[in-house]
């Protein structure tokens, strides 16, 4: 019987490994190696953060992203801060990302949490941008910051604050009435967090960059698991998206490439046109 059980381990353990050889095969084959720098398409009012051609501090190509013209392979965890209200306690958070081995954090920031009603935004308390910040700052961690205004996160809503429910126009599109419902929170978000780009806010990411080098924030995404108007069959998704896009541009975010997080494969605004993405 024992020896039943190595043979049949050991042959457990070479279909593993065998299946890994293949899948990495199978990666580096879709690999290029060529420059494809040809074949990006600039979104639509973007400031340009593909690598050689844009002088930017944060940029991209086909392989990775890059920090200063070195590159830099992103490892991060996901944490949200409002879900620990206890704010002395992001530090301890944040300081446990880093001794795991993780360079970054990606975090949601929740609409309804910040905006209690139609006319008050507040980035305080739980929700206080600033602090967070600082805390990144402070321990030495890049981050990608996701405000939404949808966010899902299995909260309810999505984030979406519930005096927006009341609205008329359908939401996550480009409504008019639920563009000026949003537009108050990341207007002001993108102002506040505009000073801690990257390389300008504090200092990061020390065993990876010269001391020189200061930042926190490397990307914003856009909305969160969107579909485009040709993929959903409704109309104004493309809009909303690069009203969002042209929000956070407009107000200081100009220094930081936007990403998207697709719910699958399927290449969402990765394609020219409206709402597309920098990343």
């Amino acid at each position: 019987m024992r020896k039943f059980l190595g043979l049949f381990l050991a042959y457990q353990v070479s279909q593993i490994l065998g299946f890994y050889a293949a899948s990495s095969q199978a990666l580096e084959a879709r690999q290029s190696f060529q420059d494809e720098s040809g074949t990006y398409v600039l979104p639509v009012g973007s400031p340009d953060f593909y690598n050689g051609q844009s002088n930017a501090s944060v940029t991209f190509d086909q392989h990775s992203l890059l920090l200063d013209g070195k590159r830099v392979m992103f490892f991060s965890g996901e944490f949200h801060p409002f879900r620990l209200p206890a704010t002395e306690l992001w530090r301890d958070v944040l300081e446990k990302f880093k001794a795991s081995g993780f360079n970054g954090v990606s975090v949601y920031w929740h609409w309804g949490l910040s905006a209690p009603n139609p006319k008050e935004v507040r980035f305080t308390e739980h929700n206080d941008l600033a602090k967070f910040f600082q805390v990144a700052k402070e321990v030495g961690i890049l981050v990608i910051v996701r405000p939404g205004p949808y966010i899902n996160a299995e909260v309810a809503a999505g984030g979406l604050p519930g005096w927006s429910t009341n609205l008329p126009g359908l939401a996550r599109t480009n409504a008019t009435d639920y563009r000026d419902a949003w537009y108050p929170y990341l207007s002001e978000f993108a102002k506040q967090t505009a000073p801690f780009q990257y390389p300008d806010g504090p200092v990061i990411a020390l065993a990876l960059l010269p001391k020189s080098h200061t930042g926190t924030f490397v990307a914003i995404q856009s909305e969160n698991e969107y579909l485009t108007s040709a993929t959903a069959h409704i109309t104004g998704l493309n809009e909303h998206m690069q009203a969002i896009i042209d929000t956070y541009r407009s107000n200081g975010l100009t220094k930081i490439p936007t990403i998207h997080n697709d719910r699958n494969a399927g290449g969402q605004y990765s394609q020219p046109g409206l709402g597309k993405v920098d990343l």
